[in-house]
């Protein structure tokens, strides 16, 4: 798993806890505070109750206010749905990050610290490994790029084929799938 935000980080937890070996790869020394996303709606709290975790210090809202830079303002009306509630929640990136990744880990994921810069990928354009900065090589039976919006493994794997992956902005943007020859070490 490349990328240890919210998107990675419970993948992570998922895999973990059904048994499979995680490596949970990413650059920065947690915890770490991010600039944007303290905000949770109302299926992001489902989802992190599903999972059966709870964020310290986070404010609870149903109607919350969203001031960006510019100042501009814009009201967030939260509403219950069939399967989640009728709030949302607000937390520092410091707090939620560093919770979903501790409870990764606590699942047996493997904290790996490496800035990824290359893909090791096989004939078939299949990912084989990820290769750090240090030359760290990192190889399972699947790589899971969770690694932000300007995703440097996406980039490296030219994730742009539609064949071969989605990119999705603000989520777990590409699964990067191989045949199982090795596991990371």
């Amino acid at each position: 798993m490349v990328g240890a935000g919210p998107a990675g980080s419970i993948a992570a937890l998922l895999l973990a806890r059904s048994g499979a070996r995680v490596a949970l790869v990413d650059k920065a020394a947690f915890p770490r505070d991010k600039a944007c996303g303290d905000l949770v709606g109302p299926r992001g709290v489902q989802v992190l109750a599903d999972l059966g975790l709870q964020v310290p210090d986070a404010g609870q809202g149903s109607d919350l206010l969203a001031v960006g830079p510019s100042g501009r303002r814009s009201r967030l009306p939260a509403f219950t749905g069939r399967s989640y509630p009728g709030h949302g929640i607000i937390v520092p990136r410091l707090a939620l990050d560093h919770t979903l990744r501790e409870a990764a880990v606590q699942a047996g994921a493997v904290p790996v610290r490496a800035r990824i810069t290359a893909i090791e990928a096989g004939r078939d354009r299949t990912v084989d490994a990820v290769i750090a900065s240090d030359g760290q090589r990192l190889a399972g039976d699947a790589v899971i790029a969770a690694d932000g919006a300007l995703s440097p493994v996406a980039r490296c794997w030219s994730c742009s084929t539609p064949a071969r992956g989605v990119s999705t902005r603000g989520t777990a943007g590409c699964f990067l799938a191989r045949r199982a020859r090795r596991t990371w070490a």
